[in-house]
């Protein structure tokens, strides 16, 4: 299966061997554990409130890149957002997760 769910995150600082993303515990929740790096699925996470260290080498990312987090438990990370991003296919549209409608324009 593919994952149905993560969160893009980008790379805001990278160094020998640990790169830093702008996705932490506002964003994912670890109450089943960190989320996983898509890049390397066994690499180390650690969040604070606003950001996940991941203990890997960048593998070519660098400043500005996106890459993707996955949560272990789903129904809490969505809980934390009041919209996600539908990607099917081509297609992408963000969706109200919160009963909120959402303008985008």
């Amino acid at each position: 299966f593919e994952p149905a769910l993560w969160l893009e995150a980008t790379v805001i600082h990278a160094s020998a061997g640990r790169f830093v993303l702008d996705g932490g515990l506002k964003h994912l929740a670890v109450d089943r554990g960190p989320p996983q790096w898509t890049g390397d699925m066994n690499a180390v996470t650690r969040l604070s409130d606003e950001h996940c260290v991941v203990a890997a080498p960048a593998s070519g990312l660098s400043v500005g890149h996106r890459t993707r987090l996955l949560p272990r438990h789903v129904d809490p990370t969505v809980n934390l957002h009041q919209a996600l991003w539908l990607v099917h296919a081509e297609e992408v549209k963000p969706v109200a997760v919160d009963g909120r409608r959402i303008a985008f324009g």
